[in-house]
């Protein structure tokens, strides 16, 4: 019996050895799968990890693309401003030397008009005084004739040649006379027509001012409107690189 009973114990201390063996088999089973599956979930964090470092690297790319491509479409914004500007004020400048050049044909052709008709005033003045020159040269030849015919005629009567005399004299009186009257009449035109020059310098004078003047203010009011356009052109450089910063 206690053979018996020494193998039946010696049997359950067997059963409980193995029983203690199988269990710490499968605690080490079972530590086994739990390290290989912190492995696998680490491995997965990691391949995680990496899958997100790329997707942000290729957002940061992607970004920086847009942002340079942007800048680049800034850039070329700019640059076709600058050249409209550039064309606008070459086309200003055109038109304001055209303007320039206008006014100096004009003035130069009322120049030539001008001298045309003072040269015209002068012919004709010159004509007239030769007219009345020649006329008193005819005057004084009929009066030498006449005196050549008073002194045949003064032999046939001396009353006659009293009363010739008389009215040779009185001839002579009205036409010193008309001579002074008509001399007067030529200088009072002189001056006349000396006034009407010196008017009508003045008023060339005045309008030539006028016009320095008036391009003047056409060029100042061009140099402030340049002076807008540079003012504008670095506002909106300025906006579009707070803009472009303030995407990045």
């Amino acid at each position: 019996r206690k053979r018996q009973e020494e193998e039946e114990a010696e049997r359950k201390r067997q059963e409980e050895a193995e029983a203690e063996r199988k269990r710490q088999e499968e605690e080490a089973e079972a530590e086994r799968k739990r390290q290989e599956e912190a492995e696998a979930e680490r491995k997965r964090q990691e391949e995680a990890e990496a899958e997100r470092k790329r997707q942000e690297e290729e957002e940061a790319e992607r970004q920086r693309q847009e942002a340079e491509k942007r800048r680049q479409e800034e850039e070329e914004e700019r640059k076709r401003q600058e050249a409209e500007a550039e064309r606008q004020r070459q086309e200003a400048e055109a038109e304001r030397k055209r303007q320039e050049e206008e006014a100096e044909r004009q003035r130069l052709e009322q120049e030539e008009a001008e001298r045309k008709r003072l040269a015209e005033e002068e012919r004709q003045r010159q004509e007239a005084a030769e007219a009345e020159r020649q006329r008193l040269a005819e005057i004084e030849a009929e009066r030498l004739r006449a005196e050549e015919a008073a002194e045949t005629e003064r032999k046939r009567a001396e009353e006659e040649e009293r009363q010739r005399q008389e009215a040779l004299a009185a001839e002579k009186k009205r036409q010193e006379e008309e001579a002074e009257r008509q001399r007067q009449e030529a200088e009072r035109r002189a001056q006349e027509e000396a006034e009407a020059r010196r008017k009508a310098e003045e008023e060339e004078r005045l309008r030539l001012e006028a016009a320095e003047a008036e391009r003047v203010r056409l060029a100042e009011i061009e140099r402030q409107r340049q002076e807008a356009e540079v003012v504008e052109a670095k506002r909106r450089e300025e906006e579009a690189e707070r803009k472009r910063q303030e995407e990045a």
